[in-house]
């Protein structure tokens, strides 16, 4: 039986990362398509010529034709997708009203977002169940998103589980290659990304008090880079870079940082954490289901941010590690990622779902 699969790149930056790692990780024949769209939510002046931009009709059609053009020579295309675009709608009821042959997999956000209660949650949820008839799998980065998933949907054999990859190459340099922080009294503490009200920037305020309190003789920097949708007013003990940051720049940060912390409210996955992972990073993040897969990851530290206390004896915990405690961490870390989130996890679990289909 010959097979096509096809990458369906989307715009977003992290998961072009996951697309990427699919596209290396794929057994058989691969091609990928680039899918530029806009977002309807970003413009409030809306006119037909806009829908028809934002539905990307034109490159709606070059896909179904690119199909078209393989079809005869495969006995099943697998197209795999991993953003939630209103043009997909489109494109995927296309797709099933001519193909038969065709396999859609989507890696689906927020399953139980409805829960958020707010009016993008509904609108999302909205989405979810109309794709979730579409398409054939539907791919969970996570545990705590295949248990929300559960409680939407009630056919769970369209359900899988594949983690997000972080998408570079498998971890094979020594340690000390692999990170360049290896200094234990190097404390330096970074949060990165856009900070939405469920990222909870404002937490890393939390972090500085306490580090300004109970830590003023130990060397320690506080860095936040990326924007916030809501003001901040950040302590003078944190360094603040809110301007739009390169990929370089962020590497740079992390590569230079020692502790990267994820104080958020809500989280489905994080693609943070898996680069974190990558590059021999601890994590200091909030106990809740988005993160407690990470519970038994040596190198990760789950704390409740509402309880100072608690917080408190954590970073007295990392401000301590002795240099050879710290590199067990980062070792034992990369552990828990070659097993969870590498090149080869991703390997195996695709190959495994895929030969499921040809059976």
């Amino acid at each position: 039986m010959q097979i096509k699969n096809i990458i369906l790149y989307p715009n977003n930056t992290s998961l072009r990362e996951h697309a990427i790692a699919f596209e290396d990780c794929v057994a058989t024949d691969v091609e990928k398509i680039n899918f530029e769209s806009q977002v309807i939510f970003h413009n409030s002046n809306i006119s037909f010529k806009k829908i028809l931009d934002i539905l990307n009709i034109k490159k709606i059609i070059y896909i179904i034709n690119k199909i078209d053009s393989i079809v005869e020579k495969s006995n099943e295309i697998n197209l795999f997708t991993f953003a939630p675009e209103l043009n997909y709608l489109l494109l995927f009821i296309c797709i099933k009203l001519k193909f038969k042959n065709v396999k859609i997999w989507y890696l689906m956000h927020e399953p139980n977002s409805i829960e958020r209660k707010v009016l993008k949650g509904y609108i999302v949820h909205i989405y979810n169940l109309i794709i979730f008839q579409l398409c054939d799998k539907i791919i969970l980065a996570s545990e705590n998103a295949y248990n929300g998933a559960k409680k939407i949907f009630s056919n769970t054999s369209k359900m899988i589980i594949i983690n997000l990859v972080f998408s570079s190459k498998p971890v094979v340099k020594s340690i000390e290659e692999n990170r360049i922080v290896n200094n234990n009294k190097d404390n330096k503490y970074l949060y990165y990304g856009t900070g939405s009200y469920g990222k909870r920037p404002d937490r890393l305020n939390i972090v500085a008090d306490i580090l300004m309190e109970k830590f003023s003789n130990k060397e320690y920097k506080i860095v936040r880079a990326g924007k916030d949708i809501f003001k901040v007013n950040y302590r003078t003990n944190i360094l603040v870079f809110s301007e739009y940051l390169e990929k370089s720049k962020i590497e740079e940060l992390i590569s230079n940082c020692k502790i990267i912390v994820l104080p958020y409210d809500f989280i489905v996955q994080s693609g943070i954490i898996v680069e974190a992972l990558y590059h021999g990073k601890l994590v200091l993040a909030s106990r809740i289901d988005g993160f407690m897969q990470y519970q038994s990851c040596e190198s990760v530290f789950l704390v409740d941010f509402e309880d100072i206390i608690s917080v408190e004896k954590k970073l007295h915990y990392l401000m301590n590690l002795t240099l050879d405690e710290y590199r067990l961490k980062v070792d034992l870390g990369q552990i828990f990622f070659t097993e969870n989130h590498s090149y080869s996890y991703l390997r195996d679990r695709l190959n495994y779902f895929l030969s499921k289909g040809e059976e």
